[in-house]
């Protein structure tokens, strides 16, 4: 039998003041993604720190047997030569996390090292060798596996095979199509598709949707679209003008005049889309608070599907992938395809109130919010549907796609390790003062 801790333990032993059990829950919390407990009980161990992605640490951990796969990984990640040799003795979830760091510099050699099909066949299509990852997703069924089909056919010009495997990835999670048969071209401006989940009609349930954008004229109409196309009616779709330029501002109005769910504003906050997101949350009046970019789409049920998982939680966050103008679903990390959407939140006016705004920093300032939710509320307080609720844009030259806002770049990995060790202090004051997580009552 495995012993498998509760994240309560895992807090209540990274307080022990034996050394070996701190740093063991420390290991266990950094695994899970529990930053917070990670870094505040051992934030100087290169296996933490290489489990929570802090591979650019200035802080020089020291390195001992237990944590040089730690260190190895750190090293791949920064881009430092490393003994082949040494990749292939590494246990599965450090190869995993190999695989994940080498993929976007090298992924035939991660094709390589990678152990599960999938994570091999995304690396292979990065490497530009569609025709094996196909052969080696035979027989291999789901939204990753779905999800790679699409990408290899719309890449050949297959496009009535690519929208078969969109659909087919939707409902693999009981997710309605949204692409009709066809063998014509396609891109994330022709996702369609009707709800399955009708409801919402109580205003007390209304969900603020909230959309900054700047520039964004050609794409705004479709990103608004697919939330006033929702199952769930009770909605009102905060969009708030940044600076923009272009002809965005009439859009809105224009949504606004054709649909009194509509509400355009100006971004009076901290310029930015985190600023604008405040300006957003500020002007809500839903109970409930969603968001969603401007250049994104989100399936018809999300909000239904979202309302229905945050039951009595303080939020429910779902699952999305990127799609390039072609059509071709994409991933800027290669590995996996599918990826957790820390801006497809959907949050109770409660929790928001308890986490405060959005932290005004260049780019991440979703996922350092959902972590800042999960840290004060636990983890598995907050439902994760694996679903792909949202579809986004990927296109040359977007905010994402910024080499500077790489996941590899020094400053993002100096902003992303100063927020995770605010949450460790944060974690460490409410310990003192009585305790993580919060607990969660609904009112």
């Amino acid at each position: 039998m495995i012993f498998r801790p509760t994240d309560r333990m895992l807090a209540r032993l990274a307080r022990s003041p034996v050394a070996p059990w701190r740093r063991w829950a420390a290991r266990r919390a950094a695994a899970r993604a529990l930053h917070g407990v990670g870094l505040a009980a051992a934030g100087d161990d290169a296996a933490v720190l290489a489990m929570l992605g802090l591979h650019g640490s200035p802080h020089q951990p020291p390195i001992d047997a237990s944590s040089r796969a730690g260190a190895l990984v750190s090293r791949l990640a920064r881009g430092e030569a490393v003994d082949p040799a040494a990749l292939a003795g590494l246990g599965e979830g450090w190869r995993r996390r190999a695989v994940a760091v080498l993929a976007p510099r090298d992924p035939a050699t991660a094709a390589k090292l990678a152990a599960d099909a999938e994570a091999r066949a995304a690396c292979l299509i990065a490497a530009g060798r569609d025709a094996e990852a196909g052969a080696v997703l035979t027989g291999r069924v789901g939204r990753e596996a779905e999800t790679i089909r699409a990408a290899i056919a719309v890449r050949r010009g297959d496009w009535l095979a690519g929208r078969a495997a969109i659909d087919a990835m939707l409902g693999a999670d009981g997710l309605s199509p949204v692409l009709a048969e066809g063998q014509g071209a396609f891109d994330i401006a022709s996702l369609g598709g009707l709800p399955v989940i009708e409801g919402g009609g109580d205003a007390a349930a209304l969900v603020s949707v909230v959309m900054p954008y700047r520039d964004a004229a050609a794409t705004l109409a479709m990103a608004a679209g697919s939330i006033l196309r929702q199952g769930w009616r009770a909605i009102e779709l905060i969009l708030i003008d940044d600076g923009s330029a272009d002809g965005g501002p009439g859009i809105a109005q224009a949504l606004a005049a054709a649909d009194p769910r509509v509400r355009p504003i100006v971004n009076r906050a901290e310029p930015g889309v985190a600023g604008a997101r405040n300006s957003g949350i500020a002007a809500a009046t839903g109970r409930y608070v969603a968001f969603l970019d401007a250049d994104d789409w989100s399936h018809p049920d999300r909000i239904a599907r979202q309302m229905a998982a945050v039951g009595n939680a303080p939020a429910s966050v779902s699952r999305h992938i990127r799609m390039g103008p072609d059509g071709a679903p994409v991933a800027p990390r290669v590995t996996p395809i599918v990826r957790l959407c820390p801006i497809s939140m959907l949050i109770r006016r409660e929790a928001i109130e308890a986490a405060g705004p959005f932290a005004i920093m260049r780019t991440g300032s979703d996922a350092e919010y959902l972590a800042r939710i999960d840290l004060l509320f636990g983890r598995r307080a907050v439902p994760r549907d694996p679903a792909v609720l949202t579809i986004a844009s990927w296109r040359p030259g977007s905010l994402s796609s910024d080499p500077r806002n790489s996941l590899a770049d020094p400053a993002r990995f100096a902003e992303r390790e100063g927020w995770m060790r605010e949450h460790a202090d944060l974690w460490l004051e409410r310990q003192a003062a009585g305790g993580l997580p919060i607990e969660w009552r609904r009112s």
